[in-house]
């Protein structure tokens, strides 16, 4: 819609924003390599909990940590991450699974320090996302992790 004001011309114009998605819980996990402790806490809702790691392999990355849900239409994810010490920068990778295959939606810089690390890309039709970390800290800890999307 365009609307066109004379010069000095004001009008009050009433917008609705539809949001284009929601945060959804993933609905269960996959630890390939077991190299996670209390994974469900993950993903239970309260950032007062976490599943965590200290095992890193040779190359410095951890193990990936598979989260799952019934396919829908994703845009993003966010994690809510700490890092032990928390000064130790963190670089995250993050692969969604579509159509059976995993497709990279993020590799870069997050933060360890306790606050959401968002991270949006193209939609589509997904059934998990994976996730492991790489840094000088000893210890990861995913306190939540949350799609973003329709229909979850």
């Amino acid at each position: 819609m365009s609307i066109k004001l004379a010069p000095g011309e004001t009008r009050q114009i009433d917008v609705t924003l539809t949001p284009l998605g929601e945060w959804i819980l993933p609905t269960g996990h996959i630890d390939p390599d077991h190299g996670w402790s209390g994974e469900e806490y993950g993903y239970d809702g309260s950032l007062g909990s976490g599943t965590y790691t200290v095992y890193k392999d040779d190359d410095g990355w951890t193990r990936f940590l598979e989260f799952t849900h019934e396919a829908f239409q994703c845009r993003g994810c966010r994690i809510y991450l700490t890092a032990s010490p928390q000064s130790a920068g963190c670089i995250a990778d993050i692969d969604v699974c579509v159509d059976g295959t995993y497709a990279d939606v993020f590799d870069g810089k997050v933060s360890g320090r306790a606050v959401w690390n968002e991270v949006f890309f193209e939609p589509r039709t997904i059934t998990k996302a994976r996730v492991r970390f790489k840094s000088t800290a000893y210890q990861f800890t995913i306190h939540e992790f949350e799609f973003y999307g329709e229909g979850g």
